[in-house]
């Protein structure tokens, strides 16, 4: 598949446990395009990029570049991702990424993953577009934190993560609740604007981006699955006001919430 930035040479899930073979190191060879795998696991095998071992460790990814030697150690299993390029911003983009590193936002990589391998769109350039639209968000998610992916001996970076982790866990599950950027940075000992940074990075959105988008999904299942009233609605999930709910809910959707309602429960 090719579009104008990169031509995709191959996607999807990788488990060598598919394959019949008592081999534990395969052959090595030269790589001639950007090859990334992403680990949702420990496993014992992995990659060795220009001799430089890269173990196989939950929330890490490695990135084997054009013109590097890479060797394989089985077992092991991830998610890739094969694209070449031509275009001089997209590899200078690449090239600056490390081969091997933490993605702090590995949860939102795998589920673009598994929506690229679920696609069942009738049209060929729908999907295709689709697919494009879908990579293009995995590079920017890796992009927008690479100045987060650090080598795997950092104590203070990988407690920044766990951090990351539990102020999005908390995000997520206090969204009804009146949250600012300075009480949540303060649970974490951390300068709201550092931990903005920090978070920003990490999850390709700010906390209040990331607030409101739990705020509105929080909103669509109570529009679909109770007959609460919209006032209701919009204190139950954290909005101010029910103005303010319309507000932001149309902005979100392109739909005020009665028309949200009415328009999923005909389909229903």
């Amino acid at each position: 598949m090719q579009c104008p930035y990169f031509t995709v040479l191959g996607y999807g899930a990788f488990d060598s446990a598919a394959f019949s073979t008592n081999k534990r190191l395969r052959n090595g060879r030269l790589i001639c395009a950007y090859e990334f795998e992403f680990y949702t696991e420990d496993c014992l095998g992995g990659l060795a990029i220009e001799g430089k071992r890269c173990p196989v460790k939950k929330d890490h990814f490695t990135l084997s570049k054009p013109g590097q030697f890479q060797r394989v150690h089985l077992p092991y299993k991830c998610y890739y991702l094969n694209i070449s390029t031509q275009d001089e911003s997209l590899c200078a983009m690449l090239d600056q990424i490390p081969n091997y590193g933490v993605a702090w936002n590995m949860e939102r990589i795998i589920e673009i993953f598994q929506e690229m391998l679920t696609v069942e769109n009738t049209s060929l350039t729908e999907n295709r577009l689709h697919l494009e639209g879908c990579i293009c968000r995995i590079l920017s998610t890796i992009a927008r934190s690479r100045s987060l992916t650090v080598d795997k001996g950092s104590d203070n970076t990988l407690l920044h993560k766990k951090n990351l982790q539990l102020a999005d866990q908390y995000l997520r599950e206090h969204y009804s609740e009146p949250i600012t950027l300075q009480s949540l940075a303060e649970q974490f000992n951390l300068h709201p604007n550092y931990f903005h940074r920090l978070y920003t990075a990490a999850y390709g959105q700010t906390p209040a981006q990331r607030l409101l988008s739990f705020r509105i999904a929080a909103a669509k299942t109570a529009l679909i699955t109770t007959s609460l009233s919209m006032s209701e609605i919009a204190a139950s999930c954290g909005f101010t006001s029910q103005t303010y709910f319309g507000y932001k809910f149309r902005e979100v959707t392109g739909h005020t919430p009665l028309q949200y309602r009415k328009r999923m429960l005909g389909k229903r």
